[in-house]
């Protein structure tokens, strides 16, 4: 009898870790090229922003564009914020708020949705990635030439897929 349920337990403790690695437990943001291979992912927490930081190019100021998804895993560009008022930078639209606080002057309530963010990766405009307000910076001419586009996506986040592209499996 105990030859029967060695093999049982040890067969459903294996389903029960590839749901677990299946499953979705999330979202990540991601970046892939023109091609749709994956440059980047990260695990996106529930309810944090993505800043995708650049150097603007006529001013010369740090410009922070916020995104988040929406509830069906599109891109929403939810507000920008910059470090430096000048030209170049829009004027509020009715429903958005402009405000100034910590350094910072925001535009928000921008709700810009799209499928995928695509940004060509600068020369000077030096584009980088943050998940959140104190995550590790990703620089985007590290992932792809410059010149070469890098789209900025949300999808499903399994453990499955973490480690798939860990081990470069994707």
């Amino acid at each position: 009898m105990k030859r029967f349920y060695r093999p049982l337990f040890i067969g459903l403790g294996l389903a029960v870790l590839l749901a677990a690695a299946c499953c979705p437990l999330g979202q990540c943001v991601v970046l892939r090229t023109r091609e749709g291979d994956l440059a980047y992912q990260a695990y996106l927490p529930q309810g944090e922003t993505v800043w995708l930081m650049y150097t603007h190019s006529f001013n010369k100021g740090l410009v922070e564009d916020g995104y988040q998804p929406t509830q069906e895993g599109k891109v929403c560009l939810r507000r920008t914020r910059i470090r430096q008022y000048g030209a170049g930078i829009p004027e509020p639209e009715p429903g958005q708020t402009f405000t100034a606080y910590d350094g910072y002057y925001e535009l928000a309530g921008l709700d810009r949705v799209m499928d995928v963010q695509w940004t060509y990766v600068g020369r000077i405009a030096d584009h980088r990635l943050r998940v959140g307000e104190k995550g590790q910076v990703v620089h985007y001419d590290q992932l792809a030439q410059p010149g070469d586009m890098l789209g900025l996506s949300f999808e499903p986040w399994s453990l499955g897929r973490e480690l798939a592209w860990r081990m470069g499996l994707i």
